[in-house]
């Protein structure tokens, strides 16, 4: 939908978004199929906290949560 000025007023989030990165290194953390249905595990035995907020700013104190990760899943390969 768009306003009077052209902006996108509001648009459907969709279902699912890629979470981790494709596979290869960021920084010290290595992704395979093997170390992303770890990550996946523990989340959701909520080895880390029930919520993972998601903010704007990267720094929680800053401002509050625009949203929370709710699920995560594998794709058939292992990946995201």
């Amino acid at each position: 939908m768009r306003s009077a000025h052209g902006w996108v007023s509001s648009m459907a989030a969709p279902s699912w978004i890629p979470f981790l990165p494709p596979r290869g290194q960021l920084g010290p953390i290595a992704f395979s199929p093997a170390r992303n249905r770890e990550f996946v595990e523990n989340f959701k035995r909520r080895v880390y906290q029930t919520h993972i907020p998601i903010n704007a700013e990267h720094q929680p104190k800053l401002s509050s949560a625009c949203g929370y990760i709710a699920d995560l899943r594998l794709n058939p390969d292992g990946m995201r």
